[in-house]
């Protein structure tokens, strides 16, 4: 997991390690950084869903594919732990998310993936899709 400003706009010269999620998707978490009303650069957390979120569901996003990059802008206190939302400010944060061949180590992870667990790759974003939809029902 990487906590950088270069991860949202990475320069030539700078060199990011790659995280493969051969068993959960690929995750983005940016929250603007904001000093005296103005915006100064991004919190970047990037990372897989499953090291990243420890703390249970995530909230929902619509029309959610696997086969597609997506993005959701969301309060902050939401991704947070329940002891820890009871104090978080009212800030937004953008979620985004990929899978296989939209990550960021495609395609070293995604084949040796494809071969290995074909159906878990089906079974985990099913699961994915069910979180979400139950996570929908309880907002």
């Amino acid at each position: 997991m990487n906590f950088t400003d270069y991860c949202y706009d990475m320069p030539p010269k700078v060199h990011i390690g790659v995280t493969a999620c051969s068993q959960s998707l690929c995750v983005t978490v940016i929250e603007p950084r904001i000093l005296a009303g103005h915006h100064i650069g991004n919190n970047v957390i990037r990372g897989c869903f499953s090291s990243v979120f420890k703390y249970g569901l995530t909230p929902s996003t619509d029309g959610f594919s696997a086969s597609d990059t997506s993005c959701s802008r969301m309060p902050a206190y939401k991704l947070l732990p329940p002891h820890l939302a009871r104090r978080a400010s009212n800030r937004t944060v953008e979620l985004c998310w990929c899978f296989g061949q939209l990550c960021n180590d495609y395609p070293s992870a995604e084949s040796r993936f494809a071969k290995q667990q074909p159906l878990s790759s089906s079974i985990f974003v099913f699961a994915f899709i069910v979180l979400i939809f139950c996570w929908t029902l309880l907002i």
